[in-house]
């Protein structure tokens, strides 16, 4: 059985983009989406020229297509990481810049796995969490202030 539809069909619902509109996107027109439907349902096996169209559409490269299947269901947004942690999608990024939280990309997006949620959720258990400011510091004065 061919995995290629499987893995652009996971592509597509991490890019958010239903069938018509990855065919809008990809082929000019949403008429095409049966040929989407026929290759996520290994019906066919699209060309490669074709699979080029749609990952471009979906902005993503082959080399995600290859690796698309290390990412497993249970990966999460920044914005559906934070509701889970109760933070802002701002401090999301800014602990996975950190390091304090790991994200997987595919593409440009990152994704959080529940485990490393539930990770940094324990080694943080009953800490509050200290997130650096969002603009620049200076110290005036022996104090830390916001430089203006």
């Amino acid at each position: 059985m061919d995995r290629i539809g499987l893995r652009l069909r996971k592509l597509r619902n991490t890019a958010g983009l239903s069938q018509r509109q990855l065919a809008e996107k990809a082929f000019g027109s949403e008429k095409q989406h049966a040929r989407i439907v026929k290759y996520e349902n290994a019906q066919e096996i699209p060309a490669t020229e074709t699979v080029s169209k749609m990952l471009g559409a979906m902005g993503f490269s082959w080399q995600d297509l290859e690796n698309v299947s290390l990412v497993s269901q249970e990966a999460f947004s920044p914005q559906d990481t934070a509701e889970m942690l109760g933070i802002s999608d701002d401090d999301v990024r800014r602990l996975e810049e950190l390091g304090h939280l790991k994200a997987i990309y595919i593409g440009t997006r990152p994704r959080f796995a529940k485990s490393e949620i539930d990770r940094f959720l324990d080694a943080n258990k009953g800490k509050q969490l200290r997130l650096y400011a969002r603009f620049p510091v200076e110290k005036v004065k022996g104090r830390v202030s916001p430089s203006q």
